[in-house]
C-alpha cells in the first residue's frame, strides 16, 4: 500500500508568500497537504471552466443566422386567426 501511494505523489517546491506561509504554519502536517491540493483543484477547475467558456464562445461566434421561413409578423397574424399551418414544425 505505501508504494502505490509513493507512486501517486511528487514532491515539488513552492514559494509561499508570508501570508500563506503562516496560515500553512497553523495547520497540521497532513492537513497542509490537503490544503494545498485542494486549492490546487479549485483553481485548475477554475482555468478549465474558462477554457471551455472560451472555446463555447468561439464556437458561437461562427454559427450563422438562419433565415426563418415565415415573418414574426405573419405567424402571430397565423397563430391569432387560429391557423398555425405547421409553424412549429418550421
Amino acid at each position: 500500500m505505501a508504494e502505490m501511494i509513493r507512486e501517486q505523489v511528487e514532491r515539488v517546491t513552492v514559494y509561499l508568500t508570508p501570508q500563506n506561509k503562516q496560515r500553512l504554519a497553523q495547520l497540521r502536517r497532513g492537513e497542509k497537504t490537503k490544503k494545498l491540493n485542494e486549492a490546487l483543484d479549485r483553481a485548475f477547475a477554475a482555468d478549465e471552466k474558462d477554457q471551455a467558456f472560451e472555446a463555447f464562445m468561439d464556437r458561437l461566434e461562427k454559427v450563422k443566422p438562419v433565415e426563418p421561413s415565415v415573418s414574426g409578423v405573419d405567424a402571430v397574424r397565423m397563430l391569432r386567426e387560429g391557423r398555425d399551418h405547421g409553424l412549429a414544425d418550421r
